[in-house]
């Protein structure tokens, strides 16, 4: 029997063209794993820290998000890149996971902090050399308040906004991108 992967829609049988599908190994690999690491939670976080990232060794990065599907992976690969690697959480088991599990540098419960940037900026005292978003709104803030001169910012999410009803408003971070010369904005999209 073949096992294929593509943008399929989510039902027990389907008649497809096999246009965009790939044949996987599903033998000698879980399939359960093309659905994270060797699917597009792995893609997003490979490709998005790699491409618009661009991580030098020694380097800061730092991921919101960072216990869930593609931050836990972009920490991780950033290890492996030789970068100096901090998370953000929602508690303080999510932390030691971080830290324990996976081995980042430090992490931050977002839950127990009063004033983000400061506790950014305690645990990256030279500043973020990359900043991984998939958080959005005051994360970005106090991210942004800490990014370095040539920083690079890859928006691939923003969970604090999905359950908004209304577009909220703001500081805007167009003078900080400037003022810190940031890579060129662009947006990253988990869709290949």
């Amino acid at each position: 029997m073949d096992f294929l992967t593509g943008m399929l829609d989510w039902k027990e049988y389907q008649v497809h063209s096999g246009d965009n599908l790939r044949k996987i190994d599903g033998n000698n690999i879980t399939l359960s794993a093309y659905l994270g690491v060797l699917g597009l939670t792995g893609l997003t976080a490979y490709f998005g820290l790699n491409r618009i990232g661009e991580p030098k060794e020694g380097e800061t990065l730092l991921v919101s998000g960072a216990a869930g599907a593609v931050g836990s992976i972009v920490g991780q690969i950033g290890k492996i890149k030789g970068l100096r690697v901090i998370g953000i959480a929602g508690s303080d088991e999510k932390v030691t996971f971080l830290k324990e599990q996976l081995g980042f540098d430090s992490a931050i419960n977002y839950n127990t902090t009063d004033d983000m940037a400061a506790a950014i900026k305690r645990h990256a005292p030279d500043g973020i050399d990359i900043y991984f978003d998939n958080v959005g709104s005051y994360t970005l803030d106090a991210a942004m308040e800490n990014i370095n001169r040539f920083g690079r910012v890859i928006n691939c999410g923003a969970i604090s906004l999905y359950n908004e009803t209304k577009q909220p408003t703001g500081p805007r971070l167009e003078t900080t991108l400037v003022k810190k010369k940031c890579k060129d904005a662009r947006l990253y999209s988990s869709r290949f």
